[in-house]
């Protein structure tokens, strides 16, 4: 945390009787620092293992009743704000009379530490970026931090950046504020960094956070404060009334965009400052992703202008001296096995057509790289993860997906002429190790792929056989205007909304009446008429998509997606045969498409062919053994079939291969659950929360809570669920269960339960066949104890999906509810027959009336 990282860590001082003392279930071990709000302690978790920070509030602070109550009442507020990149506080304790703080214990050094050595251009925007997306987490649930400074944001060896103290500082003692003051280093806490009208005491809002936020960014940029005075009244003076001397009075390389952004944030008037931090967020992204140089951007830039002039001396006369260094003292290494995630490329136009072929550029770029993975030490994260996980930045990918490279760019174009420029990022380390600027004419699409896919393979050091690089340029369309469609059509599907899939249908349309023989263009139009189907269940567009998939697998029998188009049809349509056969003849052009893996193996678990669709699985994990894709697709395949124990393990190798993603933690921990393990589900379920906060993580604690009867803490969890997602019907539908079994709050239970219906009815009027969505009301009417309400909408989703295993679950209690054992034994069987986890009906306190009866216990053991 900010105040305990700023310093060494100190040998224990033989005096502080805390060190070596067990605060609740918190061993302290070491002092770290101290700060405006007391002593920063090293702990040890001994509950859940892991190391954690202890705050001890001062003690005159502890003194203060209307202190004390207000910094509680902060503190659990401020243990709900989550974000990646803010420090989170774990818990507020009171013993003997002092409050102690828990909080996320970050390994690194605080940002005035990190202004010792020289920050680039790429660094600062990467850093920049981090706090601004923090800002982002916390303002979105109403905290205003109130003390950002250097000292407040970490950054770690990878270069993440933590913000610390969200929600408390702004309870941090202002006695420093004393006119009194008249040495400069008094003044190293909040006043020097406090926005005009704080200062000034008038109304303020997350509007003063980004004025102190702009201030830190002033200081790393230049190494000077931009109103830092002897004394704080001439301070203070300076903030209210005076302007700052540009960035390039003290760094030239400061770009003008960057100035710009600053100067905003500096604004004396909130009006004329970001309106929000998102907006601050969006304009530093743009800048990020058109720079395309690494200037130094330091503390002390007057010195490293003279480096870097020394530097660049140095390298001119080692070209002159030696032509062969000058072609590769430019070219950082990359990694020999390379594991990429292509980010959605940015446009810097609002044109939706612009965006719309941006998108579409990245997505055939992505695609071509991932066809050399079966060949080349190269793994590329298909753009459906990257778009289903909502990834927009260096961290984000290597979080989530466990890269070693990012590739990052933006688009531009300005009348006929369209540039390119990308970055190829270290993603441990956020640095750029190769970029390229590409300059095409618009009119010809070909070239503007061409270019930049050639320096992209030179880039990664790829040195292509003959006919791999001639299968990268094939061309299924000679006419340049359809294959410009094309790119926009397939934009336009990577983010499927309602008009969207209009857009993409009109403009694939476009693309065959430019070259009616584009097989990819008739793939394209199938794939876009069969989201709309999934989209409004109107079975009118099923048989567009299907002559659109047929008519592409014939003009394009040698293409993957052709194939892959026409078996998603036939798989969703109940033609399993068929569909097996189209989607062995994609993967058998193209064994790297996950599309064609994953439509395989569910074809063939739909016809019960169950060791072929896990042979499926297992090929897709032996063409590419370091991705934890493959092995999260058979954990899921293993998971559907009631296989937990083989589920674990494939898990298990998710979290090896991508540690810091959620998604392996939270899949292990809902694998433990349909165990009955629900002790041992808490830990990894936690450690997926805490690093993304979802509503599923959440929920998933909920039921481990609530599975032990401990129906307070699981209402606590799905509290928290729904903080994450408020619109979520499940949430809601859980959180009335658990009240249901809180005697106290049981009048808490019909509210809710009417909530959660409120939520499903809207979700039906989009989807009106969604059988999980009508059982869920199915089963709050019957808590409700509305019998006519509760068998009609059971009644329409087993018409919707009667061997649902979810449906069937409800609809066996749904027959409790109201006394009909026998018809609830039937349901509950052919729910487990169907895949559903015994050990939760078991444990389920629904079904407490049956834990006697002969058959229900043969069902569930």
């Amino acid at each position: 945390m900010a105040e305990f990282q700023a310093h060494a860590k100190a040998p224990v001082p033989a005096s502080d009787p805390l060190v070596g003392s067990l605060i609740g279930r918190f061993f302290i071990r070491q002092p770290l620092g101290s700060g405006g709000m007391g002593e920063v302690y090293l702990a040890d978790d001994t509950k859940l293992k892991r190391s954690v920070a202890v705050k001890r509030i001062a003690p005159e602070l502890n003194s203060d009743a209307s202190y004390r109550l207000r910094f509680l009442k902060e503190a659990e507020r401020a243990s709900g704000v989550t974000g990646a990149h803010i420090a989170a506080i774990y818990d507020v304790l009171e013993s003997d009379g002092q409050i102690f703080l828990i909080m996320e214990y970050v390994d690194g050094e605080n940002l005035r530490q990190r202004m010792r050595q020289p920050i680039s251009l790429e660094q600062f925007l990467a850093l920049a970026t981090q706090c601004a997306e923090a800002l982002v987490s916390a303002h979105a649930r109403g905290i205003i931090h109130c003390d950002l400074k250097p000292e407040n944001i970490m950054v770690t060896s990878r270069g993440d950046v933590k913000v610390l103290d969200f929600g408390v500082a702004k309870h941090l003692p202002r006695s420093d504020q004393s006119s009194t003051m008249d040495k400069a280093q008094s003044l190293g806490g909040t006043p020097a960094y406090m926005a005009p009208e704080v200062l000034l005491e008038k109304s303020f809002d997350e509007r003063a956070d980004i004025f102190s936020l702009g201030v830190v960014f002033y200081e790393v940029l230049t190494g000077q404060h931009p109103f830092r005075t002897a004394t704080f009244v001439e301070t203070s003076h300076r903030i209210v009334h005076e302007q700052p001397k540009p960035l390039r009075n003290f760094n030239r390389e400061v770009p003008a965009a960057l100035q710009t952004i600053v100067s905003r944030m500096l604004a004396k008037d909130p009006a004329a400052r970001f309106a929000s931090a998102s907006e601050l967020l969006a304009d530093l992204r743009k800048l990020q992703h058109a720079s395309t140089t690494l200037r130094p951007v330091i503390a002390h830039p007057w010195r490293a202008r003279t480096i870097w002039a020394v530097l660049a001396l140095a390298i001119v006369l080692a070209f002159l001296a030696a032509p062969a260094l000058k072609r590769s003292l430019h070219l950082t290494p990359v990694p020999v096995e390379k594991h990429l995630a292509v980010l959605r490329f940015v446009s810097s136009g609002t044109d939706p057509n612009e965006r719309a072929f941006t998108d579409g550029l990245t997505e055939t770029l992505t695609i071509k790289l991932a066809q050399l993975t079966d060949k080349y030490p190269l793994q590329v994260v298909p753009p459906s993860e990257i778009r289903n996980e909502n990834v927009t930045t260096v961290d984000q990918a290597r979080r989530e997906f466990g890269v070693n490279l990012v590739l990052e760019g933006s688009l531009a174009q300005s009348g006929n002429t369209v540039r390119i420029n990308y970055a190829l990022v270290d993603a441990t380390r956020l640095r750029q190790l190769r970029g390229d600027v590409i300059t095409a004419q618009a009119g010809d699409p070909f070239a503007v792929e061409d270019k930049v896919v050639d320096s992209v393979i030179k880039d990664l050091d790829l040195e292509l056989q003959g006919k791999d690089r001639q299968a990268l340029v094939a061309r299924q369309t000679n006419a340049p205007a359809a294959f410009d469609y094309y790119l926009r059509g397939r934009g336009y599907l990577q983010d499927p909304k309602p008009e969207n899939l209009d857009n993409a249908v009109a403009v694939f349309s476009h693309a065959l009446d430019q070259d009616p023989n584009f097989s990819l263009a008739y793939a394209g139009l199938g794939e876009a008429y069969w989201q709309k189907y999934e989209h409004t269940n109107d079975g009118a567009w099923v048989q567009k998509a299907r002559q659109a998939c047929e008519r592409a697998a014939t003009l394009g029998s040698e293409l993957a997606a052709t194939h892959t188009c026409l078996g998603t049809v036939f798989d969703g349509t109940g033609k399993y045969e068929e569909a097996v056969l189209q989607f062995r003849r994609a993967t058998e052009l193209d064994p790297t498409s996950d599309d064609a893996v994953r439509g395989l193996g569910s074809a063939y678990e739909h016809l019960g062919k169950l060791a072929d669709a896990e042979a499926a699985y297992r090929h897709a994990i032996e063409l590419r053994p370091q991705s934890w894709m493959s092995y999260n697709m058979l954990g899921n395949f293993y998971f559907r079939h009631t296989r937990y124990d083989d589920a674990a393990k494939q898990y298990s190798q998710v979290i090896q291969l991508a540690p810091d993603s959620y998604r392996g933690y939270s899949n292990l921990g809902a694998t433990y659950l349909a165990l009955g393990r629900y002790s041992d589900a808490i830990v990894p379920l936690k450690h997926s929360a805490e690093i993304r906060a979802t509503a599923s993580a959440y929920s998933n604690i909920g039921v481990a809570y609530f599975y032990q009867k401990k129906y307070e803490d699981a209402a606590r969890m799905y509290e928290q669920a729904i903080q994450a997602e408020e619109s979520d019907e499940n949430q809601w539908g859980n959180l009335a269960e658990s009240y249901y079994w809180i005697p106290q709050q049981r009048d808490k239970s019909a509210a809710t339960y009417k909530k959660a219906i409120a939520l499903a009815e809207d979700k039906l009027q989009v989807n009106p066949r969604d059988a999980s969505v009508l059982a869920d009301v199915a089963l709050y009417h019957a808590m409700l104890n509305e019998e006519a309400a509760a068998f009609e909408y059971l009644k329409r989703a087993s018409a919707a999906d009667p061997n649902d295993q979810e449906v069937l679950y409800k609809s066996a209690k749904v027959y409790n509810q109201f006394g009909d054992t026998t018809q609830a034994l039937n349901y509950l069987e052919k729910s487990i027959i169907a895949g559903y986890s015994r050990v939760w009906p078991r444990d389920d306190p629904a079904f407490a009336n049956l834990y006697k009866n002969i058959r229900f216990r043969r069902i569930v053991s």
